[in-house]
C-alpha cells in the first residue's frame, strides 16, 4: 500500500510538471515576426534626363500603402514638371499594366496620386519595395526615367 501512496503523490507533480514544460515548448515555437509597419516614406527630389534634352524634374515622391479588404496596394503621390510634350506614369496590378497620363499645367507642371500596384486578394508580408517608369515625349525623343520606392511594411 505505501508504494501505491507514493505513486499517488507523484502524479500531481508528474501533472505539474508536464504542463510547464509544454507551456515552455509551446512558447519556444512561437515564431517571432518583425512587426513594425512602415506605411509611408519620401525619396529626395531627382532629374533625369536625356541625351537629347528633354527633362524630369521630381519634386516630391511619397511611397505610401493602403489596405483594401484582404489585398493592398502600393501608391506613390508625385510631383514635377518636364521640358516635354507629354508625360505617362505606369501602374501595375492583379497582372494589369497601363500608363496614365500626366495631366500638366500651362507650366508643364504636374502633381498626381496613384496605386502603381494593387493586389486584390492577399497582402505581400514583409518588406515591400515599389516601382514604377515615368516616360517623357518630346518630338521624337523618349526619356524613361525608372523610380525605385523605399522599403515599406503592413
Amino acid at each position: 500500500m505505501e508504494g501505491i501512496e507514493t505513486l499517488n503523490n507523484l502524479k500531481p507533480l508528474s501533472m505539474k510538471y508536464l504542463l510547464i514544460v509544454s507551456i515552455l515548448f509551446l512558447l519556444s515555437c512561437s515564431k517571432k515576426t518583425d512587426t513594425t509597419a512602415i506605411e509611408s516614406c519620401n525619396q529626395e527630389p531627382k532629374t533625369y534626363s536625356s541625351s537629347n534634352g528633354t527633362e524630369l524634374y521630381l519634386t516630391q515622391q511619397q511611397w505610401y500603402l493602403n489596405r483594401i479588404g484582404n489585398g493592398g496596394s502600393v501608391n506613390l503621390r508625385v510631383s514635377g514638371s518636364i521640358t516635354g510634350d507629354s508625360a505617362t506614369i505606369r501602374s501595375y496590378g492583379d497582372g494589369l499594366i497601363s500608363d496614365v497620363v500626366l495631366d500638366l499645367d500651362s507650366d508643364k507642371k504636374f502633381e498626381k496620386d496613384l496605386t502603381i500596384s494593387f493586389n486584390a486578394t492577399s497582402l505581400t508580408m514583409g518588406d515591400i519595395v515599389g516601382s514604377t517608369v515615368i516616360l517623357v515625349y518630346r518630338n521624337s525623343d523618349t526619356l524613361k526615367a525608372e523610380l525605385e520606392g523605399c522599403v515599406l511594411r503592413f
